[in-house]
């Protein structure tokens, strides 16, 4: 589905590894990696650091894709554009 095997990676995983490492944590078995969790302790300092350093190196790396390309490598270069938004309602909990 996805043409460059790094494209979902910049989106759901990278900008956590990269700019919050501390809330990434590898599970493993026996010694091997099993699974990962990742997170951000401040949804909105997140999102002003993605925009900041991360986003807009990929939307240069990923131009916009015409409208009527639904592909699903399509909807993930979308969701780099748009960028990370918190919840509204969720400031008390970062």
């Amino acid at each position: 589905l996805y043409p460059d095997p790094e494209l979902l990676g910049h989106f759901y995983a990278g900008p956590y590894g990269v700019l919050e490492p501390e809330t990434c944590l590898i599970a493993t078995l026996d010694g091997t990696p099993a699974g990962y969790v990742i997170g951000t302790a401040d949804s909105a300092r997140f999102s002003r650091r993605c925009e900041a350093g991360w986003f807009p190196v990929l939307r240069k790396r990923y131009p916009l894709p015409p409208a009527e390309d639904r592909s699903a490598p399509a909807g993930i270069v979308r969701l780099i554009h748009a960028g990370y938004h918190p919840i509204a309602g969720t400031e008390a909990y970062p």
